[in-house]
């Protein structure tokens, strides 16, 4: 709610700055009280009369236009480097062209024999985990058969046992099962029968493989 007399309040000091010096002076609130006369000579000043307010400004930094390179100017391009040794390698060593294919020849050779040690490490990799999973799973059958033994072998005062075993027993069981699709879907059917050789497997796939390597070779030669 308004008080008495604010309609006739003027503006605070912040926006009389321009005419403080000229009219009027401060009443006890802060704010400029003038009299009739005071009144008629402040309405009769002009703009020309009114000293100018300048407020402060922050220095700014003078922008300065960066150089451009000139275009086509090549004096500072580097000169163009010379063709590595690899490429040069027999004007270098002064080799004729025998030397030069055998040089070559033996790169390749020993080229192909990392890459067979690569591919026999490989080879050593799936043989183990194909092991491994047969492995694992005749323990899963091994275990669901202990414990589906242990739960037709509790008592009737004992059913809790008889429940617990079974659950491992399932358990087991659907590990098992897991497993025999697994190797099923990876094509080694051989590996799932009761008579099954892993060694013998294992020598049986590398002659296959062998072959194949020798078959490629000759082809490519």
């Amino acid at each position: 709610k308004g008080r008495v007399g604010d309609s006739k309040r003027t503006d605070g000091l912040l926006f009389r700055a321009a005419a403080l010096n000229t009219v009027g002076s401060y009443d006890v609130d802060g704010d400029i009280s003038m009299t009739e006369a005071e009144a008629e000579k402040a309405s009769s000043l002009t703009t020309a009369n009114v000293p100018t307010v300048v407020g402060t400004q922050m220095n700014q930094r003078k922008k300065i236009a960066k150089q451009k390179a000139v275009e086509g100017d090549t004096k500072n391009q580097a000169p163009e480097g010379e063709e590595g040794w690899i490429w040069n390698l027999g004007k270098y060593t002064k080799m004729t062209d025998e030397e030069m294919d055998a040089w070559e020849s033996e790169g390749d050779r020993v080229q192909w024999f990392r890459a067979e040690a690569d591919m026999q490490r490989w080879q050593e990799q799936i043989e183990q985990k194909l092991a491994e999973l047969s492995r694992t799973r005749r323990s899963f059958k091994k275990m669901e058969s202990v414990w589906t033994e242990l739960a037709t072998s509790q008592p009737s005062d004992r059913p809790g046992a008889a429940a617990y075993a079974r659950q491992k027993a399932a358990m087991y069981q659907k590990r098992s099962s897991e497993a025999h699709n697994k190797l099923r879907e990876l094509g080694y059917e051989n590996l799932l029968r009761e008579d099954a050789n892993i060694v013998q497997f294992v020598e049986e796939e590398r002659k296959k493989q062998a072959e194949l390597i020798r078959s490629s070779t000759e082809a490519g030669a």
